[in-house]
């Protein structure tokens, strides 16, 4: 697996960084304009994001999503793993009472 990055603006505003794969690469874009900075930014979010990246592309491997509830399922999934995998606790990712 390659990890690309780059800087741009099209990121998860909570994040100010977001993911997405190719067949066997992650690519991660960052606001390098946000104030807390890319060095901050990285270490709040990178790690759960590869973890969830990654999940997408082992899944990839097995799946191919067909429908709309597929891609719900799977980002469902991708996102428990990192949650439980990665130890991030994004407000989207907490199991209610």
């Amino acid at each position: 697996m390659t990890l690309r990055v780059n800087s741009g603006k099209d990121v998860i505003p909570e994040f100010g960084s977001t993911g997405t794969v190719g067949i066997d690469w992650v690519f991660w874009t960052v606001d390098s304009d946000r104030p807390e900075g890319v060095i901050k930014i990285a270490e709040s979010h990178v790690r759960a994001t590869l973890f969830h990246e990654c999940h997408h592309l082992v899944r990839g491997m097995a799946v191919s999503p067909a429908t709309l509830m597929d891609r719900v399922i799977i980002e469902g999934m991708a996102t428990a793993f990192e949650r439980d995998f990665a130890g991030a606790a994004y407000p989207w990712s907490q199991i209610p009472a």
